[in-house]
């Protein structure tokens, strides 16, 4: 899946955080201004390049300091079509078919009220 599989606006707390931590270097040529990553970072990216590739996928990621943009908890979330969510919160707006390959377990039903809950295995 390339970057163009996603609106470029889904990146702009990544792209914020590169300025903010001066991990890219803005040079100014005599047309335009051009963003490069810093020295340190390609350094980097190349130990880490060498050492593992990711083995992880973008929707696997989990962030520990946004808050939910539904619940406005500040709980562990996940990026999904431009929000932070949390884990609640996503399975309310997943649809069905998607909880039918978890686990029972970690299956999110709703009980009379409408209200999602986790729910529980009855198999140890």
């Amino acid at each position: 899946m390339g970057a163009s599989d996603y609106p470029i606006e889904r990146f702009d707390p990544l792209l914020r955080d590169l300025v903010a931590y001066n991990l890219v270097v803005k040079s100014q040529t005599a047309k335009r201004a051009i963003w490069r990553l810093s020295d340190d970072v390609q350094r980097r990216l190349d130990q880490l390049a060498l050492s593992s590739p990711p083995s992880f996928a973008p929707d696997q990621l989990v962030y520990l300091d946004h808050h939910c943009a539904d619940c406005n908890l500040r709980v562990r979330t996940r990026f999904r079509d431009g929000l932070y969510l949390c884990d609640t919160c996503l399975g309310r707006r997943e649809p069905r078919h998607l909880q039918d390959d978890l686990p029972l377990s970690k299956r999110r039903t709703t009980d009379d009220s409408g209200e999602p809950h986790q729910s529980t295995s009855l198999v140890s």
